[in-house]
């Protein structure tokens, strides 16, 4: 079994992804332009993103950003599992790579 509390950077996306108790919170390292992951969750919102699969959008009822300092938080409020946003997470890496 995977753990739910650890950095992806295998994936080179450097953000730690734990189970909180319904949500997950995802946060990113300062390396991921705070940019990027705004317009990310913004396409999530408004469902014109193309990295969420159907079923993981069924899960979130909502996304909350979180400001620090020089590095955003994502808190993914619904019936979602820290595994299914890794998932996620990895299709949506290239649009979160751009370029500060």
């Amino acid at each position: 079994m995977r753990k739910t509390n650890r950095f992806l950077s295998y994936q080179n996306i450097p953000a730690k992804v734990t189970q909180r108790n319904g949500s997950v919170l995802v946060e990113f390292d300062e390396t991921i332009p705070k940019d990027a992951v705004k317009e990310q969750i913004e396409s999530c919102e408004e469902g014109t993103c193309t990295c969420c699969t159907p079923e993981f959008r069924d899960e979130v009822d909502r996304f909350n950003l979180i400001e620090k300092g020089k590095s955003v938080d994502v808190e993914i409020i619904g019936s979602i599992s820290a595994d299914h946003v890794k998932e996620n997470l990895l299709s949506c890496a290239p649009k979160l790579k751009k370029e500060k």
